[in-house]
């Protein structure tokens, strides 16, 4: 639908350490069908379910079906959220967040920082830490095994 203009604006993407980024996403545990289990320990069967076994591919399931976005580049060992699966023209980490903007600000011609539109709404501290077992940690590396190489992440042990 606005492919003719898409071409033409900035696109980026940060990325997150897979591990820190699915605890993260567990503030958002029902969109990703994620869980922690009776013994505390995060369970990833619901996130598999809902986006793939061997290629995944996070995508809005309110609005799309999975089937209709994959494409046959999309390969095992990397997640897929760009559902509209354009390239990007910068990539940065949230790990290096204010590098990483002033990059994109420089590379839009943005002199002024972008201004932060919404505060956290709980304290780091008060969002308890699930357990991530090595069964959860080898399953996320494998999920995630392209990022790891790609981004520079060193994978866990």
């Amino acid at each position: 639908m606005y492919a003719r203009w898409w071409k033409s604006y900035f696109k980026f993407a940060i990325v997150r350490e897979p591990v820190s980024r699915f605890i993260s996403a567990l503030n958002y545990a029902s969109h990703f069908g994620l869980a922690i289990n009776p013994s505390g320990r995060v369970d990833l069967s619901g996130y598999r379910a809902r986006f793939g076994q061997d290629i995944v591919l996070e995508h809005d399931h309110r609005y799309y079906r999975r089937r209709d976005l994959l494409q046959p580049h999309h390969v095992s060992g990397a997640i897929y959220g760009n559902i509209l699966d354009a390239e990007v023209d910068y990539i940065g980490t949230f790990e290096t967040l204010s590098e990483s903007m002033a990059d994109v600000r420089g590379l839009i011609g943005h002199a002024a920082p972008f201004e932060h539109w919404r505060e956290r709404s709980k304290p780091v501290s008060a969002v308890p830490l699930p357990k991530v077992d090595d069964r959860v940690i080898a399953e996320i590396a494998a999920m995630c095994a392209k990022d790891y190489s790609q981004f520079g992440y060193e994978e866990p042990r």
